[in-house]
């Protein structure tokens, strides 16, 4: 078997700007930012030729669904070996999806969708990250947990344009690796393995098509038109930075951080508690807040949230006992109104609001649970309340999952939340729901008061932002009075 292929390669074919990455060893290399950078490309003539100049190579080519593949990474490089003559040196493979050199070095395709398969390849060189952004952290963190070979150093390569279904801040892409630091550099994570800590070397390199002198004035011309058309794919596909894609409907459509978040908000002990409950298998949602009146006014602040995956309700009534114990006893519970009908699977049938009661030692007067609003009529009451009640404040750092649903799930034209996609974050609406609820129960009556004031009635049904009806356009414009 022949070991290394000796073959020249101008250094003229690879952009001056990832030149310096040519010779680096780190850990991990980010190449990200703007469409028509070339980082693709070169990262797939970088791998090229490690696979021809190395005496042992084992790439992985990995995006978050196997069926992207072939028509993506497997395709940019079969590309550039006809294009570099070298077809003679290579076979590919549908079955499984491969591209071998005949030194025995090859290229493995693998997607997300199905993660065991990559942990099952043996002794991997290098891992490309094909459209990272596409990919959870859960996920890299599995893949990357299973990196290892004895014969090579494992090193990962991402390429991705800055963009998500969430907040971007939240983001672990973001929050973990690049930040919005622009340019070449190098940084070090350090990371705990049982008692030894192991250091994580990584690159950053952040590129436009600014930095491809290959682009052609057209492909300019269509990014700069970006720049009248849209702020967002202008910031993301043209200048390549972290921006929040936009949401066309949002359920929430009145809530705004700047007014509603607050970093000040926090568990009051002299204060009652209050806990709103949504019912699910994974996870299962739940928001703490504060209700009150004093003389400035009246009050809700969100200070604490629970996602609980694979949860059942001892699960969640042990987390709430060892977190909120003390308060309980005086505090009120609301949450999903399906949650009274009766479990099958209970020796007594009891409701899981049944169980809670029991588990938490809370009397009936505590819990109240009335129907579940319609999607629609939930919608007006929470815009209603975010627009014009005084003082509502979720502390973002603690509920960064509430936050995430009041900014970006969507409702359909009629105004359902769209909830068809639970891989989706932005379609998940479990937060949402507990906020939904928080309402519906406890600031329906405020609610009504304050229409009967201004003259606003609830038949005035409306369904979003853009259909507003001239009534709610009036409530909309006292906020800036």
């Amino acid at each position: 078997m022949i070991n290394e292929i000796e073959i020249e390669i101008d250094e003229e074919v690879f952009l001056p700007v990832y030149r310096p990455l040519l010779d680096n060893d780190d850990d991990i290399i980010f190449l990200w930012g703007g469409r028509d950078s070339g980082k693709t490309h070169f990262i797939a003539q970088r791998l090229l030729m490690k696979c021809m100049s190395a005496s042992y190579f084992r790439c992985i080519l990995i995006r978050a669904t196997f069926a992207t593949i072939k028509d993506s990474q497997f395709q940019t490089l079969w590309d550039l070996i006809e294009d570099w003559g070298l077809t003679h040196l290579f076979k590919r493979r549908s079955n499984p999806l491969e591209i071998e050199c005949i030194n025995g070095n090859k290229f493995i395709a693998r997607g997300c969708d199905k993660i065991e398969k990559i942990k099952s390849v043996k002794d991997p060189t290098d891992a490309w990250y094909e459209e990272g952004n596409q990919i959870t952290e859960e996920q890299h963190i599995t893949i990357m947990t299973t990196l290892r070979s004895n014969k090579a150093k494992v090193q990962q390569w991402f390429s991705f344009n800055p963009e998500c279904d969430q907040d971007y801040r939240e983001f672990w892409l973001y929050e973990s690796w690049t930040g919005d630091r622009p340019g070449l550099w190098s940084g070090v994570k350090t990371m705990t393995v049982g008692d030894e800590s192991v250091e994580l070397r990584f690159t950053s390199c952040h590129t436009t098509y600014n930095d491809n002198p290959h682009v052609s004035l057209e492909r300019k011309a269509i990014h700069e038109y970006l720049g009248q058309r849209s702020k967002y794919y202008y910031t993301v596909y043209t200048r390549g930075l972290w921006g929040n894609k936009l949401v066309e409907d949002q359920f929430a459509h009145q809530f705004d951080e700047d007014i509603h978040c607050s970093s000040d908000v926090v568990h009051d002990p002299n204060k009652r508690l209050f806990i709103s409950i949504d019912f699910n298998i994974s996870p299962f949602a739940i928001i703490f807040f504060h209700n009150w009146k004093d003389q400035r006014g009246e009050h809700v602040h969100v200070f604490d949230e629970m996602s609980i995956e694979n949860a059942d309700i001892d699960k969640v009534i042990r987390r709430i006992k060892e977190t909120y114990g003390p308060w309980l006893p005086s505090c009120g519970l609301t949450g999903d109104s399906t949650g009274n009908k009766k479990e099958i699977g209970q020796r007594d049938h009891s409701s899981h609001y049944k169980q809670i009661k029991k588990g938490l030692g809370l009397k009936p007067s505590q819990v109240k649970t009335p129907n579940n609003p319609t999607h629609q009529n939930s919608r007006v009451d929470c815009n209603y309340f975010l627009l014009h009640f005084p003082d509502f404040k979720v502390n973002k750092d603690k509920c960064p999952n509430l936050v995430r649903d009041l900014n970006f799930v969507e409702c359909k034209s009629s105004g359902k939340i769209i909830k068809l996609n639970r891989k989706e974050e932005n379609q998940r609406a479990d937060h949402l729901d507990t906020f939904r609820y928080l309402v519906n129960t406890y600031l329906k009556d405020w609610i009504k008061r304050h229409m009967k004031f201004h003259g606003y009635t609830r038949k005035d049904k409306v369904l979003s932002g853009s259909q507003m009806d001239e009534g709610f356009k009036k409530f909309m414009d006292s906020r800036s009075k």
